[in-house]
């Protein structure tokens, strides 16, 4: 697992650590009180993810603010973005954590890991494989609009690297990685409908791959993008 780790993500960090990490440079170099900072995720909705970093126990509060769902797409979006600015703490601060997750099973195999209480592996990231599969389908099927919404999202988001997705020699990975830069490419523009209030002085930008592994091993975290807007 841990060649997988340093072979596809070799910048990857124990999730406890990297939060130690960013939680000092956010008190040192950019002057968060932490005291005062609020957190939001744009995680996938599955439960494991909440293991993968440990921000909740420096922040203001331990329940973050969710803006997104499947595979860690911002559904939630403007209306979303803009909910979380009015909550953040008078002259505080805010931290949003963003990006798809992947599974690395304690064998080594990409994309199933064990969960709490399983005897046998399941997949991870549920989405983002169901997305594969349907690729790989000769008339590719299209997930219902109206009752499977977010999968048929990640597929629109995803079809323009189809192809270089399956013809990659990991293609959960390489969608994996895809998903992040859309991810990415969202917030950049969600983030210019940020609306702080109360005097909020800076907000976090705090983007990457979790790694999810069978649930007796570490969660690690590969930073993709780190930005403080605000700064001054």
């Amino acid at each position: 697992m841990e060649k997988f780790i340093k072979t596809n993500y070799p910048d990857a960090e124990d999730g406890t650590l990297f939060t130690n990490r960013m939680v000092g440079l956010l008190e040192k170099e950019h002057d968060f009180d932490l005291g005062k900072t609020l957190l939001a995720t744009s995680v996938c909705s599955d439960e494991i993810i909440r293991s993968a970093t440990q921000f909740r126990n420096h922040l203001a509060s331990k329940n973050p603010f969710q803006l997104g769902g499947l595979a860690g797409f911002p559904f939630s979006g403007i209306t979303g973005l803009k909910a979380f600015g009015s909550h953040i703490p008078d002259d505080g601060s805010a931290v949003i954590l963003y990006g798809p997750h992947i599974g690395v099973s304690g064998t080594g195999e990409v994309g199933w890991m064990k969960r709490v209480g399983q005897q046998k592996q399941s997949t991870c990231c549920g989405a983002l494989k169901a997305t594969l599969s349907n690729f790989k389908s000769e008339d590719y099927p299209e997930p219902d609009q109206e009752l499977d919404y977010q999968l048929w999202k990640i597929h629109q988001q995803l079809d323009s690297v189809r192809e270089s997705v399956l013809g990659h020699s990991e293609p959960l990975v390489a969608v994996t990685d895809s998903m992040f830069e859309k991810i990415n490419e969202r917030m950049k523009v969600l983030i210019e409908h940020f609306e702080p209030v109360r005097g909020a002085r800076r907000i976090a930008l705090i983007g990457g791959i979790v790694i999810n592994t069978d649930f007796n091993l570490p969660d690690w975290f590969e930073l993709r993008h780190f930005e403080v807007v605000g700064d001054s």
